[in-house]
């Protein structure tokens, strides 16, 4: 019986036409690839591995000496790992070198609150704190009990009580008992909330949304938090969200329309009152990474070279750092660097920000889960 394929479904990749990298074994796309250095030719680590097992000699009679665990030629070596390919999860697109560590996490199953908190739940964690295992944390538990009692101010109140009697017992210096007669005498107002959008921070944790009254002419927006440019002019128009960064570390991602024709520039604004028909990064007061591959900020003509081209495939993470004073981003999880560093980006209000041209549209959604490689 032949063993199933070791390496990566072709079907899963946005840029990989050369067969230099399909496994001799298997014939997929290599993972952590091997090459015979005599032949040439490459394999899954595993594949190889296996067959070696049974034979001193790779699949076309070369010595097993000759097995190297990299690429011979280092240009090969940066194609592969230059290579994108979809999660089998989320069908996201990620880099090779960092889909492995993606869909082990991507597989986990998602908190009950994930459209808040963005956790998945290690089977394995063992909290036994919690009274579900399909819950990530005592935050989300409290605040999903909170949306069931939130039509019941009497169970509201017990809700919280309890909560706060068992993971602060030291908030009164009292042994732990809370003040009932002062909680008692608060009258709890809680909002209607949205599972979808209870509200605009929840522990930690934003739902970014586009502003109708920052954005440029033309500009729709649709579902809260994904904008489209659709018109005959070729004017860069921006929109800025509801929400502001007054201080923190912040990552969003911006995941553009696949029918777009026109490169975005996406980044932040410190102001909101300006000309919205403008690029905001046109501006001293704008940063931004443009899609032809460029940096832009108080330019609309000219910027520093940074990262690589992007247009209607992909995801582009955008990481700001107001500790350090940093704007970062990365595409498809390929990191490219520290692109501002600036105090002006340590002071808040800071908005994040697109400016889109023609034809074009993005959505955009906050993540609290960080990627490691962002500085911190």
């Amino acid at each position: 019986m032949n063993n199933p394929p070791q390496g990566y479904d072709k079907r899963r990749f946005q840029n990989c036409t050369s067969e230099d990298f399909d496994c001799n074994i298997c014939t997929e796309v290599a993972k952590l690839p091997k090459q015979c250095q005599k032949c040439k030719k490459c394999f899954c680590g595993q594949c190889i591995d296996d067959w070696l097992k049974k034979s001193n000699q790779c699949p076309l009679r070369c010595e097993r000496q000759h097995i190297n665990n990299t690429f011979a030629d280092k240009n090969l070596q940066k194609q592969y790992q230059n290579l994108n390919l979809k999660c089998v999860y989320c069908s996201q697109v990620f880099s090779i070198k960092i889909i492995e560590e993606h869909e082990r996490e991507c597989s986990l199953p998602k908190c009950q609150n994930f459209i808040n908190c963005n956790n998945r739940i290690d089977a394995n964690s063992g909290n036994s704190q919690l009274t579900k295992i399909d819950i990530c944390s005592p935050e989300c538990q409290f605040f999903l009990n909170i949306l069931n009692h939130s039509s019941n101010q009497r169970n509201l109140y017990k809700e919280i009580s309890n909560f706060m009697q068992r993971y602060y017992p030291n908030i009164d210096g009292n042994n732990g008992q809370i003040q009932s007669q002062q909680l008692a005498a608060t009258k709890v107002t809680m909002p209607q909330p949205s599972l979808q959008n209870p509200f605009n921070m929840v522990f930690g944790s934003y739902n970014l949304t586009w502003d109708p009254n920052y954005i440029g002419s033309q500009i729709q927006i649709k579902n809260e938090n994904f904008v489209l440019l659709k018109e005959q002019a070729y004017i860069f128009r921006s929109a800025l969200t509801k929400q502001s960064f007054s201080q923190g570390i912040h990552y969003w991602e911006i995941e553009p329309d696949e029918k777009s024709e026109n490169e975005m520039k996406i980044g932040v604004s410190l102001k909101n009152n300006f000309d919205f028909n403008t690029a905001f990064c046109d501006h001293q007061f704008g940063y931004a990474y443009y899609g032809i591959g460029q940096l832009r900020s108080g330019n609309n003509a000219q910027g520093q070279s940074y990262g690589m081209k992007f247009k209607s495939q992909g995801v582009l993470g955008v990481h700001l750092n107001m500790n350090l004073g940093t704007l970062s981003f990365a595409l498809n999880g390929q990191f490219f660097g520290i692109a501002f560093s600036d105090n002006k980006l340590k002071q808040g209000p800071i908005y994040p920000a697109v400016a889109m041209l023609h034809c074009a549209g993005c959505k955009i959604t906050y993540k609290s889960n960080i990627p490691p490689y962002f500085p911190k």
